[in-house]
């Protein structure tokens, strides 16, 4: 026997899993994305079966692998044609039959009968149809069989390779042997690592006998490197810090060891505060503003924790970045740490923002966490202008600004006065909410007016004041409302009017409110109010921007008696600061003030619809 051999037994290996993670990694260990957790399993003369993981203490989940095609073709010998199992041919000396009693698995093995006349190897192979493999790749190969033999017989399998023609044939390895009788089923294997030049592999199991046998052979397995290998993605959800125990089973039902991972994961910033807590200082400008932040899974990292303030103070406006003062764990009084996962309260210390009527005056905060993600808070206005709209309804099709900071920094706020984002600068903190309403994908005035077009096209010229009579008419150009257009009959004498006016509108003076006079006015450009004005009575549609504060001077709030209809956006911009009997700490910038009377004129509602009113009255309860 010159060729006596005996593989390495790697089918008595468990299978095998590593794991990895795809993600942003951070600082720390930590991640600051979304996570994905790869299984890559290797098994041993087996295939992958499932994979077994739990996270922390929930539920064990069972997932199974992809199974890849059973290697070589009928390797459980289940069809038959004439005697010999599909996909196999048998050598000289032999024959072979299916047999119904004995086998390993399925429902059927194959028995081979050897009668050689000398010394030799008789054998079922599967040359025909032999499997395709890959250069330098390990190939495990298992079978099992039960042998009646003699005493001078070995029962085993040889691996073959073939070129790609399948013309050149070499022997790659042998599997181990049995030399005696065997009423038991045996598992005979062999691991072969493909060599150069050969692109497919087969088997010749058999006997090597002079003597007369016969054996039976079942579950014939060729295990390339894909079949042996499975990989499972799985998405981690979870944030913080999660403790992954997995294993694999093969599909022979082998386990391998539990093993654990920890993955650490914040993708998320620290949650940014709402709100600002703000005191005066020992001296005059002097604040001291403090935000509470938290970070829940890695940690707030409050040795980074940095803010900047906004002053005009010597042309300064928004200042470099600088440490905050002090980071104290919130109702604790105790300094924070790196990596506190409590909320914790961060301060500026007492900052001189200069001349307190020279504000606005703001500041933000930048704070980041352990794993490296950072997160910036809205910029805090001191003692910020507000708006009081009360039932006064102001609409618009674009958005909605509170005193809009020069360097174009938004601070929103919000409210139910449009369909856009309402941007403010309210003193608790920040919002940005969108309103749907009946105007809100308005364009143009027509949208709003339908008639508009004959409306102006009817409407005599306007006096060179203000019409103090019912009816309507039109300012061709540019109107500006001023004391001297204000007439005394304009505020004394009962009146309905619709005013159209054609390009601008600037108001420098106050226009009264007079229970007895309703006007609309139609603008089909801006409508710019004055600094030096209080108080402007009447129902403005604006095809273009509606500003409360066109100078910026305003010291005064603005009454508004009835509403504002704007196609292009509302810029409420006044600023009362932060010193005197009318400032942002008490006093609303801009006041509406809602007047039922255009609910129910009739001459402003039949201009307006192109048809006379009529109301439809119902009781509810």
């Amino acid at each position: 026997m010159l060729f006596l051999y005996s593989s390495v037994n790697v089918y008595a290996q468990d299978p095998q899993t590593t794991l990895s993670v795809s993600g942003i990694l951070g600082t720390d260990g930590w991640y600051k994305s979304s996570v994905t957790v790869d299984f890559l399993v290797e098994s041993f003369g087996s295939a992958p079966a499932s994979l077994v993981y739990k996270i922390d203490n929930q539920d064990a989940r069972t997932v199974q692998y992809a199974r890849s095609t059973l290697l070589p073709v009928n390797g459980s010998f289940e069809t038959f044609s004439t005697g010999i199992p599909s996909g196999w041919g048998v050598s000289d000396s032999a024959y072979t039959f299916p047999s119904l009693v004995l086998f390993h698995s399925g429902n059927r093995s194959v028995g081979l009968v050897s009668y050689p006349q000398t010394a030799s190897f008789t054998y079922l192979s599967n040359k025909q149809s032999p499997t395709l493999v890959t250069e330098g790749e390990t190939i495990d190969v298992s079978a099992w069989a039960m042998q009646y033999i003699s005493q001078d017989s070995l029962a085993y399998f040889e691996v073959h390779g073939l070129d790609g023609t399948k013309t050149y044939d070499q022997v790659l390895g042998f599997s181990n042997y049995v030399a005696e009788q065997n009423q038991q089923w045996s598992q005979f294997t062999s691991s072969v690592v493909v060599p150069s030049g050969v692109q497919y592999v087969y088997l010749a199991m058999g006997v090597y006998s002079s003597s007369s046998s016969i054996s039976y052979w079942d579950d014939v397995r060729i295990l390339t490197q894909d079949s042996k290998k499975q990989s499972i993605a799985i998405p981690l959800t979870s944030e913080g810090q999660t403790q992954l125990t997995y294993y694999s089973i093969d599909d022979l039902g082998r386990q391998e060891q539990p093993k654990q991972e920890i993955i650490k994961k914040d993708s998320k910033t620290p949650n940014p505060p709402s709100s600002i807590v703000t005191s005066e200082g020992a001296c005059v400008g002097c604040f001291d503003s403090k935000i509470t932040v938290s970070d829940l899974e890695s940690g707030l990292l409050v040795s980074n924790a940095q803010y900047r303030y906004y002053s005009k103070q010597s042309g300064l406006l928004w200042s470099d970045w600088q440490p905050v003062l002090s980071a104290i764990i919130f109702d604790s009084g105790l300094e924070a740490y790196d990596g506190v996962t409590q909320p914790v309260t961060i301060s500026t210390g007492e900052i001189s923002y200069g001349d307190p009527s020279q504000g606005p005056f703001r500041v933000q905060f930048s704070v980041g966490d352990v794993a490296g993600a950072f997160t910036k808070s809205p910029v805090f206005g001191l003692f910020n202008p507000w708006v009081n709209v009360g039932d006064s309804p102001v609409y618009s099709s674009g958005p909605v600004s509170i005193y809009e900071p020069s360097d174009q920094t938004l601070l929103t706020l919000g409210s139910v006065i449009s369909s856009d984002a309402i941007n403010a600068f309210p003193s608790t903190g920040t919002r940005v909410e969108n309103y749907q309403h009946t105007m809100s994908n308005a364009s143009s005035l027509v949208d709003i007016i339908p008639g508009y077009g004959l409306l102006a096209s009817n409407a005599a010229p306007c006096p060179s004041t203000l019409p103090h009579t019912n009816g309507t008419c039109v300012y061709a150009s540019d109107l500006t409302v001023s004391s001297s257009t204000i007439s005394h009959e304009y505020v004394s004498v009962p009146h309905s009017s619709v005013i159209i006016v054609k390009g601008d509108l600037t108001i420098t003076d106050n226009i009264p409110d007079v229970a007895s006079v309703a006007t609309v006015f139609i603008v089909e450009g801006d409508v710019s109010v004055s600094g030096a004005v209080t108080q402007i009575s009447g129902l403005f549609i604006v095809g273009g921007t509606f500003s409360s504060d066109i100078n910026e001077t305003a010291t005064q709030p603005l009454m508004v008696y009835g509403s504002v209809v704007s196609i292009s956006g509302v810029s409420l911009s006044r600023d009362l600061g932060i010193v005197g009997a009318n400032s942002n700490e008490t006093t609303p910038a801009e006041v509406f003030v809602w007047q039922p009377k255009y609910l129910f004129d009739d001459h402003i509602i039949s201009s307006l619809r192109g048809e006379k009113a009529s109301y439809v009255w119902r009781e509810v309860e």
